[in-house]
């Protein structure tokens, strides 16, 4: 029996859609006059403060932003028109997942073999030496990155595959 050494908890998108009130903020704005100009020093309330209403805007992070270009004809120009219409839609509330990793795999996570699917860095810069000897450009960049960045990349890896986002992990002492 393998024991636990890594204990990764995954944020995914749950089923349940937010409330309106959630994915909200509340934001203080000053009262605008009839005339339409902010009220500035003539509203103010009996103790001499300027007075603020609040209101309801969607939260830029708790909401998901869409946009649709859209191509019509102008009736009075006859020309095509192209715009975009830009929304909000509420967002869902987060599901957690807690997996446990054995030793067998975090020694495969932190060890010399270069995984499938990885691509090094642009900004990388290959040792021509070992280029020559036949040490993959690929190979040097992985064997360069610490232990903790090999892990990260290999939990990032599992919380895509999932299709959620990593939220914490914890690595057990022996």
């Amino acid at each position: 029996m393998s024991n636990t050494k890594v204990n990764l908890t995954i944020l995914l998108p749950g089923s349940t859609m937010m409330s309106e009130r959630d994915c909200s903020k509340e934001v203080k704005r000053p009262v605008i006059n009839k005339k339409g100009k902010y009220a500035g020093k003539q509203k103010r309330n009996k103790k001499g403060e300027l007075v603020f209403e609040t209101a309801l805007v969607p939260d830029p992070e708790k909401c998901n932003h869409h946009s649709i270009k859209v191509s019509y004809r102008d009736d009075k120009t006859k020309k095509m028109v192209t715009e975009f219409l830009h929304f909000n839609t509420r967002g869902y509330k987060t599901a957690k997942q807690s997996l446990n990793i054995s030793e067998e795999a975090y020694d495969y996570f932190i060890g010399n073999e270069v995984p499938d699917g990885y691509r090094f860095p642009k900004e990388f810069k290959p040792n021509k030496a070992l280029l020559k000897k036949g040490i993959s450009i690929s190979s040097q960049a992985w064997n360069s990155q610490s232990q903790k960045e090999k892990l990260e990349w290999h939990l990032r890896r599992i919380c895509e595959s999932r299709g959620g986002r990593l939220a914490d992990y914890t690595v057990f002492n022996d």
